[in-house]
């Protein structure tokens, strides 16, 4: 987008000031002098309006907007910015002997995984008491961090920060639903697709916008006639494993209100497809294998996570996201062999991630 006003510096305005009045009354004013002075003035209020009407100006459009204005422009084609996500689940708190008397988990006890590089924090979202006589007690918690980076997987938190010397912490099940907030790109990109809505006839990226402003609706494909002319069938993802029906009706509702004439649309929650990744990372000296095999193994998952109904798997970006970490050498994978496609209602899920170590 091109500035309509000419963002220019207090200086340029100045100089282009002074020699129109030189130019004008034949002499050059002197710095010191009253009409230097008043020039100077002058020019300081000229720059700042011109800078406040090249923002107004860039504002004014999508194609530029940005922060709350974006939002602004958003909420006229009846969207919303999607807030980020803590990832949410179990932990289990145990020892290796009965208590003797009830021991108490405060809530807001945080615990993390033991890498210590980039170690992942949790909390607590209830008290809990493991009873006298018992071993465990599991507690309700959620990532410190919002963001794809509390997704962690099965058996990755084992410190308690602060915790008692026989007092251990795990976690049976992974850490799910975490969600990075939408930026300004992201949002911008939904707000333009729904500019491409023909006048006439059905548009992928117009029902596409329309069930992402759902809140609870993570990513959504679109399948036109998919069961002949004037269907379309929106494919829903949510942070559940499936979409709910309450979920399902209530985009159903939406898409029905706002649908064009002569198009009936079908909502369903997405098919999920189970993606195994398998493959070997060559770490350098000097760098601990164990918490180089987990950044990696948490780079499949969370690339995995990133992914959206009808996305594909590129295996080049899983190579050029490990090649990035300093600690690795080389990685190659064997699964899946090549690519992998699905169509515009399938999501793909995280199968088995099984990184071995190469010396």
């Amino acid at each position: 987008m091109s500035d309509i006003v000419n963002a220019k510096a207090y200086e340029e305005i100045l100089r282009e000031m002074t020699e129109a009045f030189q130019s004008r009354s034949g002499f050059y004013p002197d710095n010191a002098s009253d009409i230097g002075i008043r020039l100077k003035v002058l020019a300081s209020q000229i720059y700042s309006l011109n800078y406040k009407l090249n923002w107004i100006w860039k504002q004014s459009s999508p194609l530029s907007a940005t922060g709350e204005y974006l939002d602004n422009h958003a909420a006229q084609k009846g969207l919303a910015r999607r807030e980020g996500k803590y990832a949410e689940g179990e932990l289990i708190f145990y020892t290796l002997q009965p208590v003797a008397s009830d021991t108490d988990i405060e809530q807001g006890t945080v615990a993390a995984t033991n890498t210590l590089v980039s170690a992942k924090r949790f909390e607590t979202t209830a008290a809990a008491t493991i009873p006298a006589g018992q071993t465990s007690v599991t507690v309700p918690a959620k990532a410190v961090e919002i963001g794809l980076e509390g997704n962690v997987s099965a058996g990755s938190i084992k410190v308690i920060e602060n915790g008692a010397a026989n007092l251990f912490v795990t976690n049976e099940n992974a850490f799910v639903s975490g969600a990075q907030p939408e930026t300004d790109e992201e949002l911008r990109k939904r707000i333009l697709e729904t500019y491409s809505k023909p006048v006439f006839g059905g548009s992928v990226s117009f029902y596409k916008a329309l069930a992402l402003s759902d809140s609870e609706v993570v990513s959504a494909g679109v399948v036109p006639v998919h069961n002949g002319v004037g269907t379309v069938k929106v494919a829903l993802e949510t942070a559940d494993p499936v979409a709910s029906e309450a979920v399902i009706n209530r985009v159903g509702a939406l898409l029905n209100a706002q649908r064009e004439m002569g198009i009936v649309p079908t909502v369903c929650a997405a098919e999920n497809y189970s993606l195994d990744v398998v493959g070997d990372i060559t770490v350098k000296n000097g760098y601990s294998a164990g918490e180089t095999l987990e950044k990696c193994e948490n780079i499949v998952r969370q690339y995995i996570q990133s992914l959206g109904v009808g996305d594909a798997f590129i295996k080049a970006d899983i190579y050029k996201l490990i090649m990035e970490c300093e600690e690795v050498k080389n990685v190659v994978l064997y699964a899946p062999s090549e690519d992998k496609l699905v169509s515009a209602d399938t999501l793909i899920r995280e199968g088995e991630i099984s990184l071995n170590l190469i010396r």
